[in-house]
């Protein structure tokens, strides 16, 4: 009786292994779609944010899809961005805002994303 018992814990460990491979697989497909891997929704911009007048960098930059938009990224303390998005497909534009300088709106297309362009953006002080 013994026996039985061991052959069936044994079988439960296959099945939870088989359970686990089949999580890590649909984790595994996840990632790979929401990294670029599959079709040409997904895209990537990077470069650098200055002040338009002192041509210095801007950190704290909110880049994103839209002014009210979820999925956004940040310029750091040198001005530089990495913008990471999917669900677009064909044209599309950021928006780049700070307090203390008007939000600045860029177009964008396929081919330029493609080609993986390094992006300098000029922000405007706001006029009091």
């Amino acid at each position: 009786m013994l026996d039985n018992y061991i052959i069936l814990r044994l079988d439960n460990k296959d099945i939870a292994m088989r359970k686990g491979l089949f999580v890590f697989g649909l984790m595994i497909l996840v990632v790979m779609l929401f990294s670029g891997c599959f079709g040409d929704s997904f895209y990537f911009d990077k470069g650098l944010v200055l002040d338009k007048e002192s041509n210095k960098p801007i950190g704290g930059v909110k880049i994103g899809l839209s002014k009210d938009a979820e999925q956004n990224s940040y310029s750091n303390e040198k001005g530089e961005y990495d913008f990471h998005g999917g669900g677009v497909s064909g044209d599309f534009e950021l928006y780049f805002s700070k307090v203390g300088y008007k939000t600045l709106k860029v177009e964008f297309d396929d081919t330029h994303i493609r080609n993986k362009h390094n992006d300098t953006i000029y922000l405007e002080k706001l006029k009091n």
